[in-house]
C-alpha cells in the first residue's frame, strides 16, 4: 500500500477528503482519514484548526491513473488553502505547486 500524507487547515482537509471519497474511480481505490494535530511548536494556523489528511492507496490499483486524479484534487484543495506534502516518497512532494 501506498499512503499520502498532507497537513493543513482541517476545513479543506475534509473537502478534499470528501472529494476523494466521493470519486468514482478512488472511493474503491483509496481509504482517505483526516485527524487533528495539535501544535507542538506553539505555531498555530490563523484561519482555524490544523489537520493531517492521510490518504492509502490499495495495493494492485492503477495507480498512475489514481495519482493523476489524486493531482488534480490536490491542485484544486490548493487553491482553497496551504497544503504541505509530508509524504516519506520524493515523487509525491514534487506534485506540489
Amino acid at each position: 500500500m501506498t499512503t499520502l500524507v498532507y497537513q493543513g487547515e482541517e476545513a479543506n482537509l475534509k473537502v478534499f477528503a470528501d472529494e476523494v471519497a466521493e470519486h468514482p474511480q478512488l472511493a474503491d481505490a483509496c481509504k482517505v482519514r483526516v485527524t487533528e494535530v495539535v501544535s507542538t511548536t506553539g505555531d498555530e494556523l490563523r484561519y482555524g484548526a490544523f489537520a493531517e489528511l492521510t490518504i492509502t492507496i490499495a495495493t494492485g490499483v492503477a495507480t498512475s491513473a489514481v495519482y493523476e486524479i489524486l493531482a488534480t484534487l490536490l491542485k484544486r484543495a490548493r487553491s482553497r488553502g496551504k497544503i504541505e506534502d509530508k509524504s516519506d516518497s520524493p515523487d509525491d512532494r514534487n506534485e506540489q505547486n
